[in-house]
């Protein structure tokens, strides 16, 4: 279609039809490729690797470990809790805690570092006891 649209441009005195027909080929081809580079790579989506990171998170939550934490945390007063699971579970600062709970920055630290020493020390590594955590 595009070399019937452009025959109104071609000239026998400049080059050859053949010349003619190359070029519009090869801006064709130029086109294309630049489109391509623009799009992002659309690789399917691995449904094995879901299904791996969804059975990782499985054995971790029935691991004994975590089990053994979350009955700790569940020992702990309200307060520490709350925090604890917005610090560890939710990701979140120490500054959005304090924002959204309505609890002082430095009382918000106090809760996580009392929590996670008792955690520690329920887990058998009194050695870490005495260290502050961010």
């Amino acid at each position: 279609m595009e070399l019937w649209e452009k025959a109104d441009r071609y000239d026998r005195a400049v080059a050859a039809e053949v010349t003619f027909v190359s070029m519009i080929a090869r801006r064709r081809l130029i086109d294309r490729r630049r489109k391509l580079d623009r799009e992002p790579a659309s690789e399917p989506f691995d449904e094995r690797a879901a299904s791996l990171s969804e059975d990782a998170h499985r054995a971790l939550e029935a691991s004994a470990e975590v089990q053994n934490v979350l009955e700790v945390i569940r020992t702990l007063n309200v307060e520490q809790q709350e925090v604890i699971n917005m610090a560890s579970w939710l990701g979140m600062s120490h500054g959005a805690i304090a924002e959204q709970t309505g609890i002082p920055l430095g009382t918000v630290k106090s809760h996580l570092t009392r929590g996670f020493q008792r955690i520690r020390e329920a887990l058998g590594e009194p050695g870490l006891a005495g260290k502050a955590t961010s």
